[in-house]
């Protein structure tokens, strides 16, 4: 993500390209805010007063990938970090999908799934790809 960093001290604001290198996988309760750590390349700046220094508070512009397709589960339904287990035509399907963000709670995805699959939500022992399986509905609540 490119990121566009302006010191909001002294009556100059200097502006300074940066990108993400770290998000916090939490969203910060107090703030409703999510953490992240920006680097900022090397800064050409003649004088010091414009300098960015610890502690100083800016603004920064984020401009982040906008993607389409992308499907949201729960984190729970995950088998392992990049693997669901589908049921299609009561068999199992274990699917590898292409997880492109991971929250405390939610899992974003970008390939691997399709609407209306089915995601199993119960736990299978000795899941073997392609095994019998019987599908219950959910209840509703």
């Amino acid at each position: 993500m490119l990121i566009t960093i302006a010191n909001l001290e002294g009556d100059r604001s200097p502006v300074w390209p940066g990108h993400v290198v770290k998000i916090k996988a939490a969203i910060d309760e107090k703030t409703r805010t999510i953490p992240m750590t920006v680097e900022i390349g090397s800064l050409d700046v003649k004088d010091p007063l414009l300098l960015l220094r610890s502690g100083v508070f800016v603004k920064c512009r984020v401009k982040g990938e906008q993607k389409e397709n992308v499907f949201k589960i729960p984190r729970t339904l995950m088998r392992s970090p990049d693997t669901l287990y589908l049921a299609k035509a009561n068999h199992l399907v274990i699917k590898t999908v292409n997880v492109i963000r991971l929250f405390e709670d939610d899992v974003y995805i970008t390939d691997g799934l399709t609407p209306g699959d089915l995601i199993i939500e119960s736990p299978l022992p000795g899941a073997l790809d392609g095994m019998a399986i019987t599908v219950k509905k959910a209840r509703e609540n």
